[in-house]
């Protein structure tokens, strides 16, 4: 991975904080300048996810909506970035780049930095370096208040999630899901990619963190209120009838993905079963879309998911092989998921791409790619 701290160039760069290396502002700029910036600052950058600066950094703080970045007019004259980690501004916006926007750096000479340039510094109000913790989530996330947790979540949740987290471009509806308390409230508070050069504590996703400074306790334990309203927890018999993700038997003749079928494309041959991890198991945990089933690792080059339910939805929802918390440096096992009728306890089979190896799996997901979400997962073990 790039190392921030060695991109030391006076080149205009940026997507999140720009400056000159001397740390002064540059020249007031014409208005097609500071207009062409400002589109892209609000468009999501070519080659990258859904994000833009815009989504997650306001210009000012003033526009009634609260993200979870601090705002970003006029921060070009800031001195450090990244809780003085950065000396230099072009080190700070790459980080944003490749984390969060999963785009490539821009070059030094890139000549959108002077249009970005120019419209980050036409704003106020974020002159001053900034501080900020990442803190982990209280032991107990009871307590909140579901009807302040929904006013909130419409007032800064809702810039990715949607009103009443109905869903965008940029995430998944998480409104109706009734998630797990401590799951929000881990998510809220630690998303991001664990092996950030920029950031400690990080537990993966692409979802942005929020701060102490961004977002209080209370404020916190609100949210989980709203978005765990009837969560109700699931029932450890696996012989219920009425679940949904109970399991198929696999040598029902009827089952379309009988692994018995001699019929069945995805039937693997020739390859050995020589690697330890041949054999181990890992349980699906649901944490969006009725995400459900039990994947085993059958022989050096094939995956299997038993049981497998997932609602279907989603935009381009693939199988990912990777390591807990880190599907976001994955890679894709499957086609896309998504359909229109739901999967209810069915069996699926992957074989691993060329140039990967059990080596490189820890778990599996069923990864949203788009939006880097993990609809639900599992490690071996």
């Amino acid at each position: 991975m790039l190392d921030w701290k060695t991109v030391k160039s006076c080149a205009p760069l940026a997507v999140v904080l720009l400056a000159g290396c001397d740390g002064e502002e540059s020249a007031p700029s014409d208005p097609v300048l500071v207009a062409e910036g400002q589109s892209l600052y609000e468009e999501p950058v070519p080659g990258g996810n859904t994000f833009s600066c815009n989504t997650c950094h306001a210009q000012d703080d003033d526009e009634g909506l609260r993200r979870v970045g601090h705002p970003l007019g006029g921060a070009t004259s800031r001195s450090t970035f990244k809780n003085g980690q950065l000396d230099a501004f072009e080190d700070a916006a790459n980080s944003c780049l490749v984390e969060w926007m999963k785009a490539d750096p821009w070059a030094p000479d890139d000549e959108r930095w002077n249009a970005l340039r120019a419209y980050v510094a036409s704003g106020s109000g974020a002159e001053d370096d900034i501080d900020f913790q990442i803190a982990q989530p209280p032991g107990d996330v009871s307590g909140g208040d579901a009807s302040a947790g929904r006013t909130l979540f419409n007032a800064s949740c809702a810039q990715c999630h949607g009103v009443d987290g109905l869903g965008t471009e940029r995430a998944i509806p998480v409104g109706a899901l009734d998630l797990e308390p401590s799951y929000i409230a881990r998510r809220v508070r630690t998303s991001g990619t664990p092996a950030s050069p920029i950031y400690d504590g990080l537990t993966g996703g692409v979802m942005p963190f929020w701060s102490a400074q961004r977002l209080s306790d209370p404020e916190l334990l609100d949210l989980v209120a709203y978005l765990s309203s009837n969560y109700v927890e699931p029932s450890d018999d696996p012989g219920d009838p009425q679940d949904p993700t109970d399991p198929q038997d696999p040598t029902d003749p009827e089952d379309p993905a009988d692994p018995t079928d001699p019929e069945d494309p995805t039937d693997p041959t020739g390859c050995a079963a020589t690697h330890p991890k041949v054999g181990q198991l890992a349980q699906l945990q649901n944490f969006f879309h009725d995400v459900g089933g039990t994947a085993e690792i059958i022989d050096d080059c094939t995956i299997e998911i038993t049981g497998f339910s997932f609602d279907g939805e989603g935009i381009d929802v693939q199988i990912y092989g990777g390591f807990e918390g880190m599907y976001e440096d994955g890679f894709s096992m499957s086609e896309n998921l998504v359909r229109d009728e739901p999967y209810l306890g069915e069996t699926l089979r992957f074989t691993l791409p060329q140039g990967r190896t059990l080596d490189d799996v820890g778990g599996v997901s069923v990864w949203c790619v788009p939006v880097g979400a993990d609809f639900g997962s599992g490690t071996f073990g």
